[in-house]
């Protein structure tokens, strides 16, 4: 299940509604953009993956600790996390802020269930269901659901909304089998390679929180004006934090997923992955999982 708690502030007399459904569209943009980033070494890495000129061993050992943390979070098969994501945005005298506490279970391939509270909501009011195939969202306070393929949902902007770690992993499920068969994260040659496809301006520098120290991997594309990044404990190798800013078609965006606990193999009810809708329930065509 997925549990956000939030809030959200505008300034300006001009449209909340129409600047709300631009930055969600911008959001959902970007976050596909850093999850096709992240994806793209492992995505394309096959045994039969021809082979590339091998960087210098420093390079491999400044990137162990980012494969270590994607050995961690990829290679299981299912998990709850729960996580704090911030997102802030202005743009001509406009300025949102939301904050979400979310509770996630994913299975895959592509099962999840996630429910979705706002502010001091105490009952749900979005439950998203994916059994793999379809993925159902239900509005308790409307009465209303709708149901739609999972390609279907994997495109839409605000998806995003069950967590950014979440729909990484959805993404790349389906390419590890044939990446582990290469040797997997834990393999030094792959290693190597993969230190080959990773972009050189990827960078690594150690932060200190008051939870101790993290080390951010971070990656400024500036053929899209963005800066995505990656926060992990260098103890125990788990992300901490999944990042993004920068400034999109004139929207300044800040998105910060703060990952608070990951248990993984979770157990998981038998209907976990199962919608029912309520009797009182109607459906409707669609239903925007904007929290704004």
């Amino acid at each position: 299940m997925v549990v956000l708690q939030g809030s959200h502030k505008f300034t300006h007399s001009d449209s909340e509604q129409s600047f709300s459904m631009r930055f969600i569209s911008r959001l959902g943009m970007v976050s596909l953009t850093m999850v096709a980033l992240i994806s793209a070494p492992i995505v394309h890495s096959s045994p039969a993956f021809s082979q590339t000129q091998t960087r210098s061993t420093s390079r491999s050992q400044d990137l162990a600790l980012l494969f270590n943390a994607a050995e961690k979070a990829l290679n299981v098969p299912a998990f709850q996390t729960d996580s704090v994501t911030e997102i802030n945005g202005s743009r001509s005298g406009i300025a949102a802020n939301i904050q979400f506490r979310t509770q996630t279970i994913v299975q895959s391939p592509n099962r999840f269930r996630s429910e979705v509270r706002v502010g001091k909501e105490t009952t749900p009011r979005f439950t998203i269901v994916s059994d793999g195939r379809t993925v159902s969202i239900y509005r308790s306070d409307l009465k209303q659901f709708t149901t739609m393929s999972y390609s279907e949902f994997d495109r839409r902007n605000d998806n995003f909304i069950v967590g950014m770690s979440s729909m990484l992993y959805m993404m790349l499920a389906p390419s590890l089998k044939e990446f582990n068969s290469a040797g997997g994260f834990g393999n030094p040659k792959l290693q190597a390679q993969l230190s080959t496809m990773i972009p050189p301006e990827v960078t690594s520098k150690t932060e200190q929180t008051n939870n101790g120290n993290l080390v951010v991997y971070s990656y400024p594309d500036r053929q899209r004006g963005f800066t995505y990044g990656l926060a992990i404990n260098p103890i125990d190798s788990l992300i901490k934090q999944i990042r993004l800013s920068g400034n999109a078609s004139g929207f300044d965006l800040v998105m910060t997923e703060t990952i608070q606990r990951r248990t993984v193999n979770p157990t998981i009810p038998a209907t976990a992955f199962r919608f029912t809708p309520p009797k009182d329930a109607k459906r409707v065509k669609s239903i925007s999982l904007s929290p704004f």
